[in-house]
């Protein structure tokens, strides 16, 4: 069954001290730091110009890779309010950053959601994890898992120029990796932290985000409370499209293969079913085993997926070979990161319309 989980906000930092300088923040706005561009954008749409947001991650970057910079230290100290996803999703890569700290405004946008947890092989939800054959051996020798890709952001637009450079991880491409019985979700306690793939969820923020603004500028609270109200009212409108988009698949051909584990909360929003993962569990920061692939093309085979869906912020590479050995379709969709400005995924709106759109066309469904 669904749990109302909540996440337990992070104390703010206390090794701050080391990042030289002051943060640029304009005197007459409430200094706000959201950690991704999803939440970012929500946050932008209630704040408006009563804020001066700085967004964490790059436009492209994989949360569940991202390193933070200093100056990343040093807007998080200064900021009056901090938004952060929640369920889990920055333990991964700010946990030093939010512990032991001077306690600040923590806003974490997901500890009042219904939340997907998964114990004992089965998600809350009742999905059966795929029991894969162990006395099964296939030989696929020349895949290649590109996990350590590096992210390059040099030349992009964050906080008024500022270049981040986050050099990539690097992983020994010779060492399997067994992750049968492995509990997934391990790495956020056990809760999916996607929930920005359901917008009623994302609706569900509004209120949390004008209640904490309202706190840090009570001057501008109704500004905020009506921003907030008018954008859970595009949401909702927004699910109800969705909705009308998504019947054109039948429910028995709602299938999904993705790169990790990270349209739940879509598929239970919308009636599709997670087949299975090309990375076991809810983060990106594994590998398959051979004999996972190998149980993932039976999969596939069997109930005759005609693609695979891979975020633009993970490699392909897995995805790639499993689709060519099987003659399908591996199709991009954005998972962790809004687009570029000018791009198909600007916004959360547009993200959430052309995943769908990418979904809805790969799966068969008709214009």
């Amino acid at each position: 069954m669904a749990t109302r989980a909540s996440v337990v906000a992070f104390a703010l930092v206390a090794a701050l001290g080391f990042a030289e300088g002051e943060p640029e923040t304009r005197a007459d706005r409430v200094a706000v730091v959201a950690t991704t561009t999803i939440a970012g954008d929500i946050v932008s749409r209630i704040g408006g110009e009563q804020i001066s947001l700085y967004v964490m991650l790059p436009v492209g970057a994989d949360p569940h890779l991202f390193q933070p910079t200093p100056r990343d230290a040093r807007q998080v100290a200064d900021a009056a309010v901090v938004f952060i996803n929640g369920a889990g999703l920055e333990a991964e890569f700010l946990g030093n950053l939010l512990t032991n700290a001077e306690p600040r405004r923590l806003v974490d946008l997901s500890s009042n959601l219904e939340l997907r947890r998964l114990e004992g092989g089965h998600d809350e939800h009742g999905h059966e994890e795929d029991e894969h054959d162990e006395d099964e051996e296939h030989d696929h020798e020349g895949e290649e898992h590109d996990e350590g890709e590096e992210h390059d952001h040099e030349g992009e637009e964050h906080d008024e120029g500022e270049e981040h450079e986050h050099e990539g991880e690097e992983h020994d491409e010779g060492e399997e990796h067994d992750h049968e019985g492995e509990e997934h979700g391990h790495a956020h306690g056990d809760f999916d932290p996607h929930v920005w793939m359901d917008p009623t969820l994302i609706a569900g923020w509004a209120p949390a985000i004008a209640a904490a603004l309202s706190e840090a500028d009570p001057g501008s609270a109704g500004a905020y409370a009506e921003r907030a109200a008018a954008l859970a009212a595009e949401l909702h409108e927004l699910d109800a499209w969705v909705r009308e988009r998504v019947a054109a698949v039948p429910v028995s051909e709602r299938i999904l293969i993705t790169d990790h584990d990270v349209l739940g909360y879509f598929a239970d929003r919308y009636q599709f079913s997670v087949l299975d993962t090309i990375i076991p569990g809810f983060s990106t920061a594994s590998e398959p085993s051979a004999r996972h692939l190998a149980a993932l093309r039976d999969a596939i085979s069997e109930h005759a997926v005609p693609a695979i869906f891979v975020g633009l912020t993970v490699s392909p590479r897995a995805a790639e070979v499993v689709a060519e050995d099987l003659g399908i379709e591996v199709v991009s969709i954005y998972t962790g990161s809004l687009g570029e400005p000018d791009g198909p995924a600007a916004t959360y709106q547009d993200f959430i319309r052309t995943n769908v759109e990418r979904i809805v066309t790969a799966l068969g469904g008709s214009e």
